[in-house]
């Protein structure tokens, strides 16, 4: 898995974007196999919120885009991360029904649908 850190209104320094490149590898880690290239850019050091904004290439489907802003940049990228990890979740859900797998997704296990059934 392949991670790129770009800045597009501050200096980048090589701590930083290895912190960066640290933080989404770690976060990012359990999809490693589903996942090619993550791109981010990070924007907003001088303002109030900063901004991460994540291009997550996969191996068998359409990229995932997202961003997010928070008062720290690293809320903003575990806050982005969280959210391609959702989309993902998701993807991998919807392939299993796909390929017809007699299991419910993932999100809907047994624990998950007693809820469900007073419903």
């Amino acid at each position: 898995m392949q991670v790129t850190v770009h800045s597009s209104d501050f200096f980048l320094s090589e701590a930083l974007r290895s912190q960066s490149e640290e933080r989404v590898r770690a976060a990012m880690s359990c999809y490693e196999s589903l996942v090619q290239q993550i791109v981010m850019w990070q924007s907003g050091t001088n303002g109030p919120r900063k901004r991460c904004h994540l291009r997550v290439t996969l191996t068998r489907s359409p990229d995932v885009v997202v961003e997010h802003a928070e008062a720290s940049l690293n809320l903003a990228i575990d806050r982005a991360t969280d959210r391609v990890k959702t989309i993902l979740i998701s993807k991998i859900d919807c392939r299993e029904v796909l390929q017809g797998h007699d299991s419910p997704p993932a999100l809907f296990r047994q624990s998950d649908t007693s809820d469900l059934a007073g419903s």
